[in-house]
């Protein structure tokens, strides 16, 4: 089991760039044909997400900002996506993998609401329980390890407005 060692940062990218983040967030289209995860279960979360691995300007100032204002000496991603999710169920669930060891959700764009950010799970007996949630805020970044169960708490929330974010692992 991996243990809860979670850093919130508000703030953090420079404004400017966040705006411009956030603008080039609101052109995507996202649609039926773009990419789409299903937990394969009716009854579970849904999201879109699209790989922006390939912008080098997003990733170089993420990684600066990563390394200046965490303790992480991150080299490079092995996910880079921005992800918009609607209201769904819950779908707690970890993130593994043997390229990477942390992860990132830095939120770009939603409601300023508990319900539209991400709640943290620890181990029970008979499965997971919530344990600590971080609500969203614009310019919100999460840093936590892998192997750490998570949801979006976009199913809790009084409204169908989605949530966009950048989810990244390192």
């Amino acid at each position: 089991m991996t243990k809860l060692n979670l850093q919130v940062i508000d703030n953090f990218l420079p404004q400017k760039y966040f705006n411009n983040l956030k603008k080039i967030s609101k052109q995507i289209s996202w649609g039926p044909y773009m990419d789409y995860f299903d937990s394969n279960e009716s009854t579970r979360h849904k999201w879109f997400y699209r790989n922006i691995g390939d912008d080098e300007e997003l990733k170089n100032i993420l990684i600066k900002n990563i390394r200046n204002k965490t303790i992480f000496k991150i080299k490079d991603f092995s996910l880079l996506h921005i992800t918009l999710v609607p209201k769904g169920e819950a779908w707690p669930h970890t993130d593994t993998g043997d390229n990477f060891k942390h992860q990132m959700v830095l939120y770009v764009d939603g409601d300023v609401d508990m319900n539209k950010g991400t709640g943290f799970y620890v181990p029970t007996e008979t499965g997971v329980t919530l344990n600590t949630a971080v609500g969203f805020y614009a310019n919100r970044a999460i840093f936590f390890e892998a192997g750490v169960w998570h949801t979006p708490l976009v199913y809790a929330s009084n409204n169908d407005t989605s949530r966009i974010s950048i989810v990244a692992q390192f």
